[in-house]
């Protein structure tokens, strides 16, 4: 029993005792009021029917009195019922008031008490407890009814979607496997939120419903899919049956779709350390160094969810054709050395990268007449041989003249190899040319109305020049006090001199006696991409093979058509690959660039 206590007015004051019951199946309370009075003066009365009343929540009832002292007095009693809301709950207003019927200084006209109850609220629904859940997962809902032997219906809402999880069931608790298809509802997100509601029933009549939010994450598994296309623009990993180092490039392709309503939304492309990109499609310069070169390609969508696939890509071994060992004398037809002989005997080693056999190996022997600038092709040999070694190859060589004598090695890739040789004139005592007019000493003449000497030189006497020298004597011939090049050299003061010149692909190079070497480069590369930063932009790294290695105190100078500045990032020297990156102070769209470089340093320690 509780109570509601009216305000005091000369002593006098109402109170108003309350109690409810509720009866659960109809969801209705009923309460029971009383309602009393104390008299604050000790003596009062009006005994009169008609005059003195009390009104009890709403129902006005007559009530004479006599109060002979100070007290509290009961006037009445109510019982009422009153239906609660839906989920249980009910707030009443309680009120009751009194008149004495008469004026007095001593006893109030009226008095009254009201007040707000809440009642107790009537179970309707049972109560559901469960965690976090993920899609594709069982999860566990603990159910617990309001009154015993109810039962409990479960559906779910998420966005759009809806359905039953269970119907009419006493069980204490139910397992429930949020189906993946609820992602869909969820493009943007890895999770969100929805709605669990309970109807619970007696019997047939349903007592309640409740709804309660729940959290439904998309599974980590649920990641985009992606599929990884590797090929060699170059199209020589199809013509060789793999990649090759320095001839081959690397494309790689991204095909990836969301899962679920998820879209893609970046992709990035990690090749070795040769290449990275942020899109579905990228290309590699020519392929540095041979071995294994691991490709590593992701793609994240909208959700946040990152697929990542990893391939491993084989680069077979390339060097560029090589001559060596490179002899030239004269002989017979036989090949026969023989000093005299109106043909030469080119033996040599060589090596051509042979590619499981797949690789094209050629060699020939090309010639001009010294002095002259034209070079021919007299002879070919070791065709298809990877490995040559002292092959001899026999040629016409007209027995009067000097040749320089140039074997040359080329393969698929048309990166030729060549080694030169000079091939003197024929010997012979004596050569007295008439219809020349020319005169020969250990040499045939080839030269008219002149004294050629193929031997070298010593006079024991002066030798007195009417005319002097039309040129000055050739190196060896004694003109100078010593026979070799070198000595020459050091006597006119000269600390260095070139020992080998010439062309490979796009190179030209120098060679020279104290071992330094003197490269330029001059060609087109296409950059595969370009990386900005700030103002700036760079290129992705390009490769070049060079004809041989350098070593020492390299330094490497260059310059491009659009993009001006040359910066070097992995110089393999040993490797003979040259590696860069072309760079600016402002923005680039890379398109073919015309590069010129320079390499100088040691090729010989």
């Amino acid at each position: 029993m509780a109570s509601i206590y009216g305000g005091k007015s000369n002593g006098w004051q109402l109170r108003l005792d309350y109690s409810s019951a509720q009866n659960q199946a109809k969801n209705q309370s009923t309460i029971t009021l009383d309602l009393w009075i104390y008299d604050g003066t000790g003596y009062s009365q009006n005994e009169s029917s008609n005059e003195a009343y009390y009104i009890l929540q709403g129902t006005k009832v007559w009530h004479p009195y006599y109060y002979s002292s100070t007290g509290w007095y009961k006037l009445g009693s109510k019982t009422i019922t009153v239906d609660h809301n839906s989920d249980g709950s009910k707030t009443v207003t309680l009120s009751a008031s009194w008149d004495c019927g008469f004026d007095s200084a001593y006893t109030p006209r009226t008095l009254s008490v009201s007040g707000s109850v809440t009642l107790p609220t009537i179970p309707r629904a049972a109560t559901l407890s469960y965690g976090a859940m993920t899609m594709g997962t069982a999860a566990t809902i603990k159910i617990t009814p309001p009154v015993s032997g109810a039962t409990s219906t479960i559906t779910y809402k998420f966005g759009s979607a809806s359905g039953t999880i269970v119907t009419k069931t006493s069980a204490a608790s139910v397992r429930w496997t949020p189906p993946t298809s609820l992602a869909a509802q969820i493009p943007n997100s890895a999770s969100g939120t929805g709605t669990l509601t309970v109807e619970t029933y007696s019997g047939a009549t349903k007592l309640g419903s409740r709804a309660y939010t729940v959290t439904i994450s998309v599974p980590s598994t649920m990641t985009p899919t992606l599929t990884v296309a590797l090929s060699d623009p170059t199209g020589r990993a199809d013509t060789y049956g793999g990649y090759i180092q320095s001839k081959s490039r690397l494309k790689v392709e991204l095909t990836a779709a969301g899962v679920q309503g998820s879209t893609v939304k970046s992709y990035a492309i990690k090749v070795g350390d040769i290449l990275s990109a942020t899109s579905d499609t990228a290309t590699s310069g020519y392929l540095p160094a041979s071995g294994s070169l691991t490709v590593t390609a992701s793609a994240t969508d909208s959700r946040g969810r990152t697929k990542t696939v990893t391939q491993t890509v084989t680069v077979t071994p390339y060097v560029s054709p090589t001559i060596s060992a490179l002899a030239v004398v004269r002989c017979k037809a036989n090949g026969t050395e023989d000093p005299t002989g109106a043909y030469a005997k080119a033996t040599f080693s060589g090596a051509i990268t042979a590619l499981g056999g797949k690789n094209t190996a050629s060699y020939r022997v090309e010639t001009r007449e010294t002095g002259t600038e034209t070079w021919s092709t007299v002879a070919t040999a070791a065709a298809g041989q990877y490995s040559p070694t002292d092959v001899s190859v026999v040629f016409a060589a007209a027995a009067n003249k000097k040749y320089d004598v140039r074997m040359v090695a080329v393969d698929a890739f048309e990166s030729p190899a060549s080694s030169t040789r000079f091939l003197p004139a024929a010997y012979t005592s004596m050569h007295i040319a008439d219809s020349m007019g020319s005169v020969g000493i250990g040499r045939l003449c080839d030269k008219e109305d002149t004294f050629q000497v193929g031997l070298a030189t010593s006079f024991d006497e002066p030798v007195e020049l009417g005319k002097g020298l039309a040129q000055p004597l050739p190196v060896g011939s004694g003109g100078t006090g010593v026979t070799a090049l070198a000595d020459l050299l050091a006597a006119l003061g000269v600390m260095d001199y070139i020992v080998e010149q010439g062309t490979s692909g796009n190179w030209t190079y120098r060679k020279y006696a104290s071992g330094y070497a003197d490269l330029w480069w001059r060609g087109t590369v296409t950059p595969t991409g370009y990386t900005t930063f700030g103002s700036a932009a760079y290129t992705d790294t390009i490769s070049l093979s060079m004809p041989f290695g350098v070593t020492g105190n390299v330094v490497i100078t260059g310059s491009a058509t659009d993009l001006h500045t040359i910066c070097n990032t992995d110089w393999s020297y040993a490797s003979k690959t040259l590696s860069f990156r072309m760079a600016r102070g402002a923005s680039m769209t890379p398109t073919n660039e015309t590069v010129s470089l320079r390499v100088t340093g040691k090729w010989k320690a």
